[in-house]
C-alpha cells in the first residue's frame, strides 16, 4: 500500500477539521473505517491529525468518501 507523505501538521488540522464538521469523533472514524474494511485504530488516526504519521492512500480515498467530501477540500490553505 503506497503512503501519502504530508506535512503533516497543516494536514492534520485540515483533516480535524473537516471531521469536526461532520461531528465525528476520532472514535467514529475508527469505527466507520472498520465497516469500509481497513482497520486503523483511533490512536493512530489521531497521530495523523496530530501531523506524527502520514496516511495511506487508501485511507484518504475512504475518508474522502466517510466525510462526503472532495480531494481538494484536503488541502485547501496548505501552503506553508
Amino acid at each position: 500500500m503506497q503512503k501519502l507523505l504530508i506535512n503533516g501538521v497543516n494536514f492534520g488540522r485540515r483533516l480535524k477539521q473537516l471531521r469536526e464538521r461532520r461531528e465525528l469523533s476520532q472514535y467514529d472514524i475508527e469505527i466507520k473505517l472498520d465497516l469500509h474494511g481497513r482497520s486503523m485504530s483511533r490512536s493512530q488516526y489521531a497521530n495523523i491529525e496530530q501531523g506524527k504519521g502520514n496516511i495511506f492512500i487508501k485511507d484518504l480515498i475512504l475518508l474522502k468518501d466517510i466525510f462526503n467530501a472532495e480531494y481538494h477540500e484536503f488541502f485547501e490553505d496548505l501552503v506553508e
